[in-house]
């Protein structure tokens, strides 16, 4: 299912066509910072932004369900230290607040 139209070339969003229920699977923010020479904690830390951004974005446009997969039962294999990290950033984000007037 297309949420844009063809016509719609502005990336205006046809809100006729929105499921109820938008399912995200988060990963590789680790890789993501090391691409860019950054601590893997820097990649949590922005992908932690881009989930607020997204829950932001889908309140915004009248999603009713947002689901976020984002800590497998793969990521107790990685130090402690990291996973102390990216607990940190899903507290910080699991009661996040929309921000409506970006």
């Amino acid at each position: 299912m297309g949420l844009f139209t063809k016509r719609q070339l502005t990336g205006q969003v046809d809100k006729n066509s929105l499921p109820r229920h938008v399912a995200v699977i988060m990963d590789g923010n680790g890789r993501w910072a090391q691409k860019r020479g950054l601590p893997r904690s820097a990649g949590h830390k922005a992908g932690a932004e881009s989930f607020r951004r997204l829950g932001t974005y889908c309140k915004k446009l009248g999603i009713d369900y947002l689901t976020v997969y984002a800590f497998s039962t793969e990521n107790w294999k990685r130090p402690p230290e990291e996973i102390d990290g990216i607990i940190a950033q899903h507290k910080d984000t699991s009661g996040f607040q929309p921000e409506m007037n970006r």
